[in-house]
């Protein structure tokens, strides 16, 4: 298949075998991008089978919005593609993509995300198949939001039938350490009055489990399911706990 006239940009830290998967998977591109932030891999080595340009990014991220705006203004060509470093756009899913930018009818693309947890996909739940922004123009798209930062286009944005597999987490233990660590993030650029976050947790976290659990069928993917609604009732919780510590640690 011809190179896809397309940047598929790559923010990593990471030097496992996922990011190895992701940077493979998007070789269809014409150029694909690398944003190094401390990841300590061996890119000669990386070199010689993959790809690549390198643009190495040495600050601590606090922003993730902001280092990939800065990845968009690295970009050659007119379309892009975002693709986290844990995640793979399977070849079958190519095709679509072309036709995505070849026809001219839309400015960005939501393109369909599922989860593949301790080996085995995830069907339901929130992250049976989430609907995100990936797929867009270089000069009418931006990224808002410090962390969970999320895609803004300005022009005609739509749908387009492409899966790409999002290996999140190889462990529970690894799962719980990285949403704890969201969550602090997440809590440290949050406010809130102390009766705000009493009556939050009260509210958020139980909802988050029932939505995750029930609502979204996510009991039909087994344990795992459970252990992911019960994981991400625990972000809700933790996201009000680190917000309120920022806040009023003195009284503790």
């Amino acid at each position: 298949m011809t190179k896809l006239p397309l940047t598929v940009i790559i923010l990593t830290n990471r030097n496992d075998q996922r990011f190895v998967n992701a940077l493979q998977s998007g070789q269809f591109a014409e150029e694909v991008l690398v944003v190094d932030n401390h990841s300590g891999n061996d890119w000669k080595k990386l070199a010689k089978k993959n790809r690549f340009r390198l643009i190495k990014y040495t600050e601590r991220i606090e922003n993730f919005a902001q280092v990939r705006n800065f990845a968009l203004e690295k970009a050659t060509y007119e379309w892009v593609f975002f693709l986290d470093s844990d995640e793979i756009i399977p070849a079958s899913e190519q095709p679509a993509i072309q036709r995505a930018i070849k026809n001219g009818k839309l400015d960005g693309a939501f393109v369909k995300r599922t989860d593949v947890f301790m080996g085995k996909q995830l069907r339901y739940g929130e992250a049976g198949k989430q609907r995100i922004l990936r797929l867009f123009r270089r000069d009418l798209g931006h990224f808002n939001r410090a962390v969970h930062e999320v895609a803004k286009v300005n022009g005609k944005v739509g749908n387009i039938d492409v899966t790409i597999i999002h290996h999140a987490h190889v462990s529970i233990s690894e799962f719980i350490s990285t949403v704890s660590w969201y969550a602090q993030q997440i809590g440290f650029n949050r406010s809130f009055l102390p009766h705000e976050v009493l009556l939050e947790l009260l509210i958020y976290p139980p909802g988050k489990f029932i939505f995750n659990y029930f609502f979204t069928l996510g009991f039909l993917d087994g344990w795992r399911g459970l252990i992911y609604a019960l994981v991400m009732s625990m972000h809700s919780a933790a996201v009000r706990v680190y917000a309120y510590e920022k806040e009023y640690a003195e009284t503790l």
